[in-house]
């Protein structure tokens, strides 16, 4: 009687290190969830002062070609010269256009990314409950 005792001591002492060991792995995990969670919201905050970058920009160049184009008005020289501008300019509106459209679709897929990233947090705080009611249940059988 004595050694099956012993036997299952040593049964739930080997459980309970194996519980042990997959409770810091999921720490470990966790902690790699969290890091990356916290890169992907540094990644969306870049974005989102990129698209208030490029919304100041494209203000500026609106009202930089309203100006361009009340001097084209005055004078024959001066229309030559201003028309190239208001080339360049409104080249670059749709450059600054289609990076920002470009740093909304990275936003959406960030957005993506850190759901994906909540869902995996969420299922490893299941896993760590579960953990913890099964240690709870090895050392009730301990007791």
């Amino acid at each position: 009687a004595f050694e099956a005792e012993a036997a299952e001591a040593a049964a739930q002492a080997a459980i309970a290190e194996e519980e042990a060991l997959r409770l810091q792995r999921e720490e470990d995990e966790k902690a790699e969830l969290t890091s990356m969670s916290e890169a992907y919201q540094a990644a969306l905050d870049a974005a989102n002062d990129n698209v208030d970058l490029l919304t100041s920009q494209i203000s500026s160049l609106e009202s930089e070609l309203s100006s361009t184009l009340s001097k084209m008005e005055k004078s024959a020289e001066d229309k030559e010269r201003i028309s190239a501008e208001y080339a360049f300019l409104a080249k670059n509106f749709g450059d600054l256009k289609k990076e920002r459209e470009s740093e909304e679709l990275l936003s959406k897929e960030i957005e993506g990314y850190e759901t994906k990233v909540m869902g995996l947090e969420r299922e490893l705080k299941e896993a760590r409950d579960s953990l913890e009611g099964a240690r709870k249940e090895a050392e009730d059988w301990k007791v």
